[in-house]
């Protein structure tokens, strides 16, 4: 479905409605008078100068629409509507897409307008429309119910909902930005009955590197998932910190030098070698279904926190992000001391990790490997794996699971 944003106090926006389609004028009046109000184009301009209207278009005809304006504290939606006939085809995500993406900014981490956050109303039991806003991020406000009337003069029961710049990057930006890398290399994955493989790669080891940099194949997936996710932090942060000798040496005419530290106002795409090379001292797990890469996750020492730690976790597959992270953390585990090895300022470390409070996904990823979370004011929670919980999570289980194995083998045995 098409969409086109308006603003009425701009005559060019007036005669979108007027002249530039017979029928838009007669839409755009049934679209905001529903059900039974009787007011004109130009009566609406007028009392429409301050809004933003995004109006949707099928089959030569406006069909659906969303009003908004900014409050004191926040940011409205309202007046979200499809036309009868036209329900069921994508209207109203068109609409609420349309908007949000008006007043978004990738620049400053991300924002909407102001910085401010959106927030709306909705019948209580509309539950296509709320399926509609929690696509996008909307959840809804505790306790926030309240009474109106609708135009028909019936009193309904409404609950409102909020969208922060965070939810709205981590539930729908990213996911959807995602969802494109997903369908480009794993489209002919079948993830049941895929061959798995995981590999455990030192960044340090020139032929652990050369396992994907002697494979064009992997090297090319390699390069394509990290490049989707710098391009995604280049949008957020407006610059993309280069660490790589090979690549500073490459670029560093095009590079800011700042506080002995290079960076790219433009997402570089690294070579394998590169990404390398940007993670000394590390170790890198990597997922390969059917000989396509679909996840990573890099392990280092954290020495300003004095314990392993997990970054830049990459997975286009359900199931890689648990999968490779478990195969990280089990990499450093010492199984005759029962403990993660320890290193020169910790005899007994712990792994830990951040992530976005509200991206649940990844929360409950790592919940599965043991971590457990630390209470945080910030946008950021902490959480940790210590010997005791990965012991009781996954050793256990494992050790258990092999005993039985043994066991049915062995009775299959005796059997014949």
């Amino acid at each position: 479905m098409e969409t086109k944003i308006l603003d009425f106090s701009k005559q060019e926006d007036k005669d979108f409605i007027l002249k530039s389609n017979p029928s838009y004028k007669k839409d755009f009046e049934d679209l905001c008078n529903w059900p039974n109000r009787s007011e004109t184009a130009d009566q609406l301009f007028e009392k429409s100068k301050n809004m933003t209207f995004v109006l949707g278009i099928l089959d030569n005809h406006l069909v659906s629409m969303a009003v908004s304006w900014e409050m004191k504290d926040h940011l409205t939606i309202t007046g979200v509507f499809t036309s009868p006939s036209y329900r069921g085809r994508g209207g109203c995500k068109a609409v609420i897409g349309a908007l949000l993406q008006t007043y978004f900014t990738y620049q400053n981490g991300g924002q909407f307008k102001n910085n401010l956050s959106f927030k709306l109303g909705v019948t209580h039991d509309n539950i296509s429309a709320i399926k509609c806003y929690e696509h996008f991020g909307f959840t809804k406000i505790p306790d926030s119910e309240y009474y109106t009337k609708t135009a028909l003069g019936e009193e309904v029961k409404r609950i409102k909902m909020i969208l922060t710049k965070e939810a709205y990057i981590e539930k729908y930006l990213l996911p959807k930005k995602l969802n494109q890398l997903k369908t480009k290399q794993i489209e002919n994955i079948n993830i049941q009955n895929s061959k798995q493989e995981l590999i455990i790669l030192d960044s340090n080891k020139e032929e652990d590197r050369n396992i994907i940099i002697n494979n064009s194949k992997l090297s090319e997936e390699f390069e394509e998932m990290e490049y989707f996710w710098s391009e995604y932090e280049v949008k957020m942060s407006n610059k993309m910190l280069v660490i790589s000798p090979s690549a500073i040496e490459k670029y560093k005419s095009k590079l800011i030098f700042e506080n002995g530290l290079y960076f790219s106002s433009k997402t570089i795409k690294l070579t394998p070698l590169e990404i390398f090379e940007s993670h000394p001292n590390s170790k890198f797990s990597l997922m390969i279904a059917d000989n396509i890469l679909v996840g990573y996750a890099i392990g280092f020492i954290k020495t300003s926190e004095n314990n392993y730690a997990i970054k830049h976790v990459r997975s286009i597959m359900k199931g890689a992000c648990t999968k490779t992270i478990q195969n990280l953390v089990n990499s450093y585990w010492d199984t005759k001391n029962l403990q993660f090895y320890p290193f020169e300022n910790n005899d007994d470390p712990s792994f830990q990790l951040y992530v976005l409070k509200i991206n649940d996904g990844a929360i409950g990823c790592y919940k599965k490997c043991g971590f457990q979370s630390i209470d945080s004011p910030t946008i950021n929670m902490k959480m940790i794996l210590t010997k005791e919980v990965y012991i009781e999570k996954y050793i256990l289980p494992q050790t258990e699971k092999i005993l039985q194995n043994r066991l049915m083998a062995k009775q299959k045995r005796v059997i014949y």
